[in-house]
């Protein structure tokens, strides 16, 4: 005979099968049922096989988490606050491995006790990848790093970063409506040298921050923005146009 465990273990499996996605809900006052059918984490979605995973709002903090399934789409809001409880260097609090994902409504920061700058809000390794209307409100690293190719982020926020506001060394990223505030480097966005191909439109660096274009990050469009500090261009066949510095 099942026991009771075994038998909410059940129930739960069943319900979770039915729906079209997972839901990750670590609220202490929800309900018995959501208890049942939710994760608490969103890295227990994805290991359980999820490609879909929705996160609620809550008071108490999410643990960091990696992607390393392609076409994962992940939803949350800026109720739901993520975290590392990993305080080591080089733990960052969202890694993305994989390819051809969608992140949405993510709102980190890290727990602080890095050194060298290290810890990142989202560390993006992977190719083709949509980063849309995500938060940064505290990084011991820089707020976005991206290694992967032809990955975009739209509508995305940096304040108070230690690094970086978003800090790029792979072609053909798009960076798209997105403000940074207050950095410990006053390059707000930066393109490395392999940053080629790069997309920058309608973007605001605040606090004496420039958009630095290293030499190598080549044919470029950097349109429309607003910089505190200016331009830093070192790159060739960049297409500078419209931008106002204030």
């Amino acid at each position: 005979m099942l026991g009771i465990g075994q038998i909410t273990t059940r129930i739960a499996e069943l319900v979770r099968s039915a729906m079209p996605y997972a839901i990750v809900n670590n609220n202490p006052n929800q309900s018995m049922f959501s208890r049942i059918v939710s994760y608490t984490e969103v890295q227990h979605a994805l290991d359980a096989g999820w490609l879909w995973v929705k996160v609620v709002a809550s008071d108490v903090d999410y643990n960091e988490f990696t992607v390393s399934t392609n076409y994962t789409t992940l939803e949350s809001n800026w109720g739901a606050t993520f975290t590392n409880t990993n305080t080591a260097s080089g733990q960052n609090v969202i890694e993305v491995d994989s390819d051809y994902c969608r992140l949405s409504g993510f709102h980190t920061y890290t727990a602080g006790g890095a050194t060298g700058n290290d810890r990142r809000g989202f560390n993006i390794a992977g190719d083709y990848n949509y980063i849309n209307g995500c938060l940064v409100t505290d990084s011991d690293g820089s707020g976005f790093v991206t290694h992967g190719i032809w990955n975009s982020y739209s509508d995305c926020h940096v304040i108070d970063s230690d690094d970086y506001g978003f800090y790029t060394n792979s072609q053909g990223v798009r960076i798209l409506g997105c403000t940074v505030n207050t950095c410990g480097n006053t390059q707000r966005f930066l393109q490395d040298s392999s940053g080629d191909n790069f997309t920058a439109v309608a973007n605001l660096a605040l606090n004496n921050g420039t958009y630095y274009m290293a030499s190598g990050a080549d044919n470029g469009l950097l349109v429309g923005n607003m910089l505190d500090g200016g331009t830093d261009n070192n790159g060739s066949g960049n297409e500078i146009t419209g931008n106002k510095t204030f």
